[in-house]
């Protein structure tokens, strides 16, 4: 995404007061995480993953759970 994507993304889930995440990993192209693209990028997949699974343990939590 570029970064006046970026700016448009933040400022309207912000006006839509959205919790989110936005991480940029410079070096990453679009699908760097499927190791079958030319653009996987094993560190940055590994990032993003742990922190997808971390913001989802945080978030999606099973109703009769607090």
């Amino acid at each position: 995404m570029a970064a006046d994507e970026n700016g448009r993304v933040t400022t309207a889930l912000s006006k839509a007061k959205k919790r989110y995440i936005l991480n940029v990993y410079p070096k990453a192209g679009h699908g760097f995480m499927s190791d079958r693209r030319e653009n996987y990028s094993p560190e940055a997949a590994e990032e993003a993953w742990m922190m997808r699974t971390k913001f989802f343990s945080q978030n999606l939590k099973p109703k009769n759970q607090k």
